[in-house]
């Protein structure tokens, strides 16, 4: 289209808002990094690469696509036009022009086929996706299921709490043990039955943290996306 674009080797809240001082109107970001810049000064942000947090600004348009796709399929939730997409026990699996043929390599012999299981849980319904997690991402506690995203939504809401990240760790007892990484903006940091109480005024109790890890920033990949390999490493 002939608009200049800006092409950043890493993450860097300083150089991502000295472009938009410098003329950029459009930004693509995952949630981890929106939440760390002021969003307003963007007309527009694409947000993709994790489910979105609540309370999204207007100027914010999510996307859903993965590299088999070749990027965005849906946008807000609306499948692109000759996109077909269907659930199978929550299962998300999908069909598009874009979709690519086969994998090279020691999995060279997995075709597409005419069905992609993208590996996210979801809904499809009045032509709108709604991607619960990553298969993989579910913990399984105690025998219950719990999605870190939907915990983090609730967790996001507490006083004070500027970024979080849920995920599972081994447990003899139960299997694995729901554990809340949490940056705060306030000197004294949330307790573990504090938002343990929070969690259980909107999700059934198994849904709340056992272990709390207060932590000074959440690691990053250079895409930004969470690190979990360094993060579980934080105490």
């Amino acid at each position: 289209m002939g608009n200049p674009i800006s092409i950043l080797s890493k993450f860097d809240e300083a150089e991502v808002m000295n472009t938009a001082r410098a003329g950029a109107t459009h930004v693509s970001l995952v949630p981890t990094t929106m939440q760390r810049i002021d969003p307003s000064v963007f007309n527009t942000i694409l947000l993709g690469g994790a489910a979105a947090p609540p309370n999204l600004p207007h100027n914010v348009v999510t996307t859903y696509g993965m590299t088999e796709t070749f990027g965005g399929i849906a946008y807000n939730g609306k499948p692109l036009d000759g996109v077909a997409v269907r659930t199978l026990n929550e299962n998300l699996e999908l069909k598009s022009p874009s979709l690519f043929r086969t994998y090279r390599g020691h999995i060279a012999d997995r075709p597409t086929g005419d069905w992609y299981d993208t590996g996210d849980k979801g809904e499809f319904a009045n032509n709108l996706i709604r991607v619960f997690g990553r298969r993989d991402d579910m913990i399984i506690t105690g025998g219950e299921n719990v999605w870190p995203n939907v915990v983090e939504k609730v967790l996001a809401t507490f006083p004070g709490v500027e970024q979080v990240v849920v995920g599972g760790i081994d447990d003899e007892q139960w299997g694995q043990r729901v554990v809340a990484w949490i940056v705060s903006s306030r000197d004294v940091a949330p307790t573990l039955e504090s938002i343990r109480q929070h969690v259980k005024t909107q999700l059934p109790s198994f849904c709340a943290p056992t272990e709390l890890r207060v932590v000074q920033e959440i690691p990053m990949t250079s895409l930004g996306k969470v690190d979990t390999q360094k993060l579980r490493q934080l105490k």
